[in-house]
């Protein structure tokens, strides 16, 4: 099967949602996974304490077969002691061999 190596840097976010309300400042972690290659990817980000301006400068490398169109989709989450609270900013990017 052949494959295509890529590089995903997850540089930053801006103008987060406080999903912590009054109780303080969210915070967020993005999560990229492959949806359409559930077992390729399921990466996070490190979290960034009190900022809805995080700055993560991560960097992950990703290897998809080629032969079939993939998607990687980036999520951005509030950690929580409890359960973590999407912060409703998902982004979509598709990827198909040329």
């Amino acid at each position: 099967m052949s494959t295509a190596s890529f590089i995903v840097v997850v540089e930053k976010a801006t103008g987060l949602r406080n999903a912590a309300g009054m109780m303080g400042t969210s915070d967020p972690y993005a999560v990229v996974s492959t949806p359409t290659a559930p077992a390729v990817l399921n990466e996070r980000t490190q979290v960034v304490k009190n900022d809805l301006s995080p700055v993560w400068k991560c960097c992950m490398l990703v290897v998809l077969p080629t032969a079939v169109p993939a998607m990687l989709k980036v999520e951005v989450h509030d950690s929580n002691k409890g359960k973590d609270v999407s912060l409703q900013q998902t982004f979509n990017l598709f990827i198909s061999p040329c």
